[in-house]
């Protein structure tokens, strides 16, 4: 069993088609754009990854540090937050989308959202039984 942090906030959804705004809507909806992350570098690494995707190349931690000018410790972390949130894949040293594309990745995302709230809802059912409710 693997872990899964997903945080999802409703956000109104930016107008217009400018890419940037919406990949920051993205990253918004799903909690990855925090106040803690004053640069919003998870955001800048998650947009790295989508770019290099796009292109068929996938970066090493080395580069996305060396990219965006931050340290690698700090890259990592972000990238472990990736990671967990079911967004980025690990392969090798190289990081990737978890999916060809945005659609297809949330999609897998929506998946694992249910197979936790499926195991929310069984245990929920226990505890009922066991209270008698």
């Amino acid at each position: 069993s693997f872990m899964r942090e997903l945080n999802l906030i409703k956000i109104k959804k930016p107008t217009g088609n400018d890419p940037n705004r919406h990949i920051v809507w993205l990253c918004e909806s799903l909690g990855l754009i925090t106040k803690r992350d004053k640069e919003r570098n998870c955001f800048k690494i998650f947009s790295e990854i989508v770019k290099a995707n796009r292109e068929k190349k996938y970066l090493t931690s080395e580069e996305i540090s060396r990219i965006l000018k931050i340290s690698r410790s700090n890259a990592i972390h972000y990238i472990n937050k990736l990671i967990n949130s079911g967004l980025v894949i690990k392969i090798g040293s190289k990081y990737e989308l978890r999916e060809d594309n945005l659609y297809l990745l949330i999609n897998e995302i929506e998946k694992d959202a249910r197979l936790i709230f499926e195991d929310l809802k069984k245990v929920g059912l226990e505890v009922d039984k066991g209270l008698g409710m």
